[in-house]
């Protein structure tokens, strides 16, 4: 399960992709209601999911209250709550973004276990491609389909057939993208070690570097919507 990664500036101003680091988003709101609730997320065998993000609404869905980062080794994460219904979403790489947020109703405090949805890591079937993946989301962590990423070079950075001529590459998220897709989930294979600049219109990036890793595949940061 590959949850944790990042991304790092490197001397030549590029940014080196990482699956192998911890990554964390960090908070945004404050947990401090009366009550703690200790979330534990699964995935269906069951076993723990660590880096998964917990992000908490409102009983209708309209409103983000907070998000707390990340879960632990065990699948833990613990939030303080006041008595109330709440909507809770969980997404994180290596676990499927949740389509319809968990309800949670909280009177004291509590344990509350939820089962999350895992999929394979993809990795490039060649030695020389590194398959690049992973979500495109809103400013609220919940992911968005259809959305076009171009990934440019000034050299080739994919291959057609058996040339190595592709200088670009378009992705659009979700099922449009592929049908077996989750929600807002985007993969492509790319050279190993290639530069390549990473754009969308749709996105809050314009032309992002990044040296693509020596490795079967590796996640690329949570692509976040650009603001309206």
């Amino acid at each position: 399960m590959r949850g944790h990664f990042t991304i790092t500036d490197n001397a030549s101003g590029a940014v080196t992709l990482s699956d192998d680091a911890r990554f964390d988003v960090g908070q945004l709101g404050v947990s401090a209601g009366t009550f703690t609730i200790t979330i534990t997320v699964n995935d269906a065998v069951p076993l723990p999911v660590a880096g998964v993000v917990v992000d908490i609404y409102n009983s209708t869905n309209t409103v983000h209250l907070f998000r707390v980062t990340d879960t632990d080794l065990d699948g833990v994460v613990a939030v303080n709550l006041d008595a109330g219904t709440y909507k809770v979403r969980l997404s994180g790489l290596g676990f499927t973004p949740d389509a319809i947020p968990e309800t949670l109703v909280v009177t004291a405090s509590a344990n509350v276990t939820y089962t999350g949805t895992a999929f394979a890591t993809p990795a490039a079937a060649s030695p020389v491609l590194c398959t690049v993946y992973g979500y495109a989301l809103d400013a609220i962590g919940v992911a968005r389909n259809d959305i076009t990423i171009e990934f440019l070079g000034d050299g080739p950075i994919g291959i057609s057939g058996n040339q190595v001529t592709i200088h670009k590459i378009s992705v659009v998220t979700g099922p449009n993208g592929d049908a077996s897709w989750a929600a807002g989930y985007f993969e492509l294979d790319l050279i190993r070690l290639a530069t390549v600049r990473v754009r969308s219109l749709k996105l809050d990036l314009n032309n992002l570097v990044i040296t693509v890793p020596n490795s079967a595949s590796s996640t690329l940061t949570a692509l976040t919507e650009a603001a309206k």
